[in-house]
């Protein structure tokens, strides 16, 4: 028997199967067309849905055997179902524009420093709550329509098993459930006048949901009951699938978006993160917590300058079959180097949630190469990732080490940089999908095979290389940081003043 651990990303949805024992078997990918339009960031939930049944029909395809899938996927967005089942408009991604209104009036109007110490969440436009506001403020005929809200997780679980459940860390991220009663928040709902009985079932994450449905169970051949298993929001499976169980330790999640995920032993007592836009979410461990410190850009930067600033490097990886970032890193060093990257160019995360922020690159001269600016946005990244580090110090929570996954922990250079800067060692895992890993690791455990998950991980979890800190480069970047600290009110006031 194989066991599936499937994470739905905002760009690709990936399932990779393991066996009984932790051993990668295969992993399989779809993408997911992202839609752009008048500043406005949409996936379409059909696409989304061909996505998964693609990677599961060629999963099927491989092994008939497969016993259990677990569902990850990204937090926030949502879709809104008709009595059919039928989707009743796009889904809105977090860094699209709209419920910013309504997220200010909720701010101006509610309590903001109870509502995050409920919900774990600040108010702000990223999460489903005001996006719904506005939905049912400009659109309400979709809202005399619905007959459910589902975030992707449970949106495919109940496509792959006809029942909504929903697990406790991505119904955190609706900035609608209260993270120590693990229950929907009846006052927000209330404020907003959305019926809680629209939303799904919420429970622990690696909850079985149901069987496969008998006509998929059909359409792949499935040799046996398939057991769908609602897994976590992607961070948190990603920091899972690193095997971290611990304080101190952190998973710093490379991809698109760059997110440093500490592990929390219970729910901290600090104002500071909710007033700097640091999310808290329940951890798969009882009692145990996890929160995010992030920047809208980590791979997005590098994927937007390649495309527009490498094309020989572009045109080469496609003729060489190589990755193209690997041709611009090539020759290059860990020293420090001459420019300043402020990598907002999605507008800024954690700790400052302006979605307005600008980027910028300071210190050109005729000197400097395309390769020299590709080198400081990943050190703009790792700068920005200080930032939030000593944000999280002040607030009581020390990263002691890093974990690194995704796209970017594929990166030596990238990897060494980010210990150079922070002053703790990286660790890259064996692993390159750490999210669907620890999805894995939720079915897992769901079908008896393993006690719990620290067995589990124990089989599935292998790191490959740690990247201990250069002292004498992590001096420089201190140096160099303390010029990088004050670039975001710069910009702030440049761009106010424009």
């Amino acid at each position: 028997m194989l066991i599936a651990g499937m994470d739905i990303g905002s760009t690709n949805c990936k399932v990779v199967l393991y066996d009984t024992e932790g051993n990668l078997w295969q992993k399989f990918s779809r993408p997911c067309p992202l839609q752009r339009h008048d500043g406005y960031q949409e996936l379409d939930a059909e696409d989304v849905w061909q996505a998964v049944a693609g990677c599961l029909a060629d999963a099927f395809a491989s092994c008939r055997d497969i016993g259990a899938i677990a569902v990850t996927s990204f937090g926030e967005s949502f879709v809104v179902l008709d009595a059919e089942d039928a989707p009743l408009f796009p889904v809105m991604l977090y860094g699209d524009p709209r419920g910013g209104e309504q997220a200010a009036r909720m701010q101006r109007e509610l309590p903001a420093d109870e509502v995050a110490a409920t919900v774990g969440v600040p108010l702000h436009p990223m999460y489903s709550l005001p996006k719904l506001l506005w939905l049912k403020e400009n659109h309400p005929e979709v809202f005399r329509r619905a007959r459910r809200i589902l975030l992707m997780q449970d949106y495919i679980v109940y496509r792959l098993s006809g029942v909504a459940q929903i697990d406790y860390s991505l119904a955190s991220r609706t900035a609608a459930f209260s993270i120590r009663k693990k229950v929907w928040c009846k006052e927000l709902l209330s404020y907003v006048g959305i019926p809680e009985s629209l939303f799904s079932r919420p429970a622990p994450s690696g909850t079985v949901a149901g069987n496969l449905r008998h006509s998929l169970a059909t359409e792949w051949k499935a040799a046996q009951e398939v057991l769908i298993v609602s897994g976590c929001h992607d961070q948190v499976a990603a920091a899972l699938g690193s095997g971290l169980f611990a304080p101190g330790t952190a998973v710093d999640g490379a991809g698109t978006v760059e997110c440093m995920t500490p592990i929390l032993d219970s729910f901290p007592d600090s104002q500071l993160l909710a007033q700097g836009g640091i999310a808290v979410v329940p951890y798969v461990l009882p009692e145990k917590y996890v929160c995010y410190a992030f920047s809208f850009t980590g791979g997005a930067l590098l994927q937007w300058y390649c495309r527009n600033f490498a094309r020989q490097e572009m045109e080469a990886s496609q003729k060489e079959g190589r990755s193209v970032h690997d041709l611009m890193e090539a020759g290059m060093s860990a020293s420090p180097g001459t420019l300043f990257v402020l990598p907002h160019f999605n507008g800024a995360a954690t700790p400052y949630m302006d979605e307005g922020a600008k980027g910028a690159i300071l210190g050109l001269s005729l000197e400097h190469s395309g390769k020299d600016v590709y080198k400081a946005m990943m050190e703009g990244v790792a700068y920005e990732m200080e930032v939030n580090r000593r944000y999280l110090l002040r607030a009581g929570i020390c990263v002691q080490s890093l974990r690194t996954s995704g796209g970017g922990a594929k990166s030596a250079l990238w990897t060494q940089i980010k210990a150079d800067v922070l002053g703790v060692p990286v660790t890259s895992m064996r692993t390159e999908e750490a999210g669907a890993t620890g999805s894995a690791m939720l079915a897992a455990c769901a079908v008896g095979c393993f006690q719990d998950l620290q067995e589990a991980a124990a089989c599935f979890v292998h790191e490959r290389n740690t990247y201990e800190p250069n002292k004498a480069r992590n001096a420089i970047h201190a140096e160099r940081f303390a010029r990088y600290s004050p670039l975001y009110s710069m910009m702030k006031s440049f761009r106010e003043e424009g």
